[in-house]
């Protein structure tokens, strides 16, 4: 005779019809989780107790204690620096590139203060006046030396930028004597903590021609006579072309070797490994498309743009190579990209697309039509890892699928940002401008599950067993519930009103957990 058990449970297939689901998939899954094989439900937001902004769209946990926040749509990412001093934290999305140090960072608003990334060229030049002193034989010229003269700017962390454009050409005709008077432009507007200005002269061995350090002054320092001796000069320079980061970048992600990367339109913008404030324009790699958010690989990137996407392969940026992928996948949400380990995933107009090492993959086509996908507006998602799975909101939902089970789970609240703690393995959320961490709570939320649709011959199935607790079990017939049990547990056995139907389903609500239900025509056909 017909019977039915469930032994195991998972989440929804909206895509399939009722009547074709898998034994242990539903219809309808609501603030459920299924990890230990039975059907419970997920725990309830857990404050955290922080402060942070009304309408916040961007987190950033700092220090494993203080909680920043933003109302636009920031990336920031920990300083890639080994063992960093000041604790730095770049990010991109208010009015241009900034970091923050753990000096200036705490205060009443998280951050307090954060300061432009990069160090400018200079705008102005040196200018050199004619050598004195010395008294050489101005005839012989074995010894006459040209020289040009540049400067670069230095910040209070040491960090130095590009050079200035070269100055006036000068002749130093008795380089063992001659002084060389040097006039240094001002600085102007200075906010970028530059405290001193390096000054080199150009210096030429064989065929090598290069620059080497003369001094170091105080920024504010407009004037210097050069008397060095050639064998007195110091280092060569090193940052010709460590450059500020565009002023419209965006996109901030960390990747392997120190190196940091954002986009500027269709542009891919590395820095300089363990050098985030350095961004050399050599190193720049342009795309077809405009690029829409990058996520990172162990050994590259995806670049998720309003088009095809692209591989970035590489270890350093001078090596970096991008691979346009075949198929088309634009990505309709920077938000929804998400780094799940070996792949990236990413919201596009038909679901969720997968890249790892290969092609995308639409990872949710046995979950969603098109038009399911489309009604959750997809380019409103903002999502995070929480495990294997892929949590996401959108102005319509909250939603988790299960990127192991290929299924989903619907949530009963909205988020409008969120961020993963990689040191705890927690999710963090923001539930109506306060803050949270998912499934952490020990009360639990109401739980929804309802199981596949039973097609019979016309039959009674009049009797039930159940292993569980504190839920309520609803059975459906033909569309109408006949019956509502309390299950207290540890295993329920009871008998349904008698009749005949041809569609069976089962209703699970509650706060406790169900292990298994079966249903038959009599007690003896239970398991």
């Amino acid at each position: 005779m017909p019977s039915f058990s469930i032994g195991q449970f998972r989440g929804a297939l909206p895509r399939v019809a009722p009547h074709l689901l898998p034994e242990q998939a539903a219809q309808v899954a609501e603030n459920c989780k299924f990890e230990r094989g039975y059907l419970e439900p997920i725990s309830d937001l857990s404050p955290v107790g922080a402060a942070i902004k009304a309408g916040t769209k961007s987190l950033f946990y700092y220090l494993g204690q203080h909680w920043f926040s933003w109302t636009t749509e920031v990336t920031a990412v920990s300083s890639p620096i080994p063992k960093d001093p000041y604790q730095r934290v770049y990010f991109c999305g208010t009015d241009v590139p900034r970091f923050t140090k753990q000096d200036i960072a705490i205060g009443g608003t998280l951050p307090e203060a954060s300061i432009k990334l990069g160090v400018p060229k200079p705008a102005g030049k040196i200018s050199a006046n004619a050598p004195s002193g010395g008294g050489g034989d101005i005839t012989d010229a074995a010894d006459d030396e040209t020289r040009f003269y540049i400067f670069t700017w230095v910040t209070d962390l040491g960090e130095e930028g590009p050079p200035s454009d070269p100055s006036n050409v000068v002749t130093v005709y008795n380089p063992e004597s001659d002084s060389v008077s040097l006039s240094l432009p001002a600085i102007g507007t200075n906010d970028r903590n530059i405290t001193h200005r390096r000054v080199y002269r150009s210096a030429t061995s064989g065929d090598v021609a290069e620059w080497l350090l003369v001094t170091e002054l105080p920024v504010n320092t407009t004037s210097y006579t050069d008397n060095k001796k050639a064998v007195s000069l110091g280092a060569a320079l090193a940052t010709e072309n460590h450059f500020p980061p565009p002023a419209a970048m965006k996109g901030l992600t960390a990747l392997a070797n120190g190196v940091l990367v954002g986009f500027d339109g269709n542009i891919i913008c590395p820095s300089e490994p363990n050098l985030p404030y350095a961004y050399n324009p050599n190193n720049q790699l342009s795309c077809e498309f405009d690029i829409v958010a990058i996520g990172a690989l162990p050994s590259g990137a995806v670049i998720a743009t309003t088009g095809q996407p692209y591989l970035l392969q590489g270890y350093t940026p001078d090596s970096y190579q991008l691979i346009k992928l075949e198929t088309s996948a634009p990505c309709v949400s920077a938000r929804s990209l998400v780094d799940m380990g070996s792949v990236v995933v990413y919201a596009s107009g038909e679901g969720l697309i997968a890249i790892g090492a290969g092609e995308p993959e639409l990872v949710t086509r046995d979950i969603f039509t098109k038009e399911q996908w489309q009604a959750l507006k997809p380019e409103t998602i903002h999502a995070y890892q929480y495990g294997s799975k892929y949590v996401a909101f959108s102005d319509v939902c909250g939603f988790v699928i299960n990127q192991e089970t290929m299924d989903v789970t619907y949530l009963s609240f909205n988020a409008t940002a969120g961020l993963r703690i990689p040191a705890t393995e927690d999710l963090a959320l923001v539930v109506g401008d306060e803050l949270f961490l998912f499934d952490e709570n020990a009360a639990r939320l109401p739980m929804t599950w309802r199981s596949r649709l039973y097609r019979t011959m016309p039959v009674s199935l009049s009797s039930v067993k159940a292993f569980g607790e504190n839920v309520e079990l609803l059975f459906h017939r033909d569309g109408q519930v006949i019956h509502t049990h309390q299950l207290t547990g540890p295993v329920d056995i009871f008998r349904l009103p008698a009749g005949y139907g041809r569609e069976w389903e089962i209703e699970v609500k509650g706060t406790g957990t169900l292990e298994s239900v079966a249903i038959a025509t009599s007690m003896s056909e239970l398991p």
